[in-house]
């Protein structure tokens, strides 16, 4: 569940859908000490309630890491209508 108000994902928590999800960060670099290197972020999230509704979303140069891709896939999460 997406529970922990300290994670990445804690702001996609809504009322209407109850949701586990889990991100990640993929950091393209020459080294450590690179600081050029782009990102990718990505998130998958399930419906707890209908285990048929699962969404994965990945996005290629970013900079704000998995939380660009959250922001992204909650507005996917509450504009579905679960009533249909």
């Amino acid at each position: 569940m997406i529970e922990n108000p300290n994670g990445t994902a804690s702001d996609v928590r809504l009322d209407q859908v109850k949701l586990a999800g889990k991100t990640g960060t993929a950091e393209h670099k020459l080294s450590r000490e690179d600081d050029e290197g782009s990102e990718t972020g990505w998130f998958v999230a399930m419906d707890t309630d209908d285990r048929d509704l699962l969404m994965l979303m990945m996005i290629e140069d970013i900079e704000m890491g998995s939380a660009y891709v959250v922001h992204k896939v909650k507005e996917l999460f509450r504009d579905y209508d679960t009533s249909e």
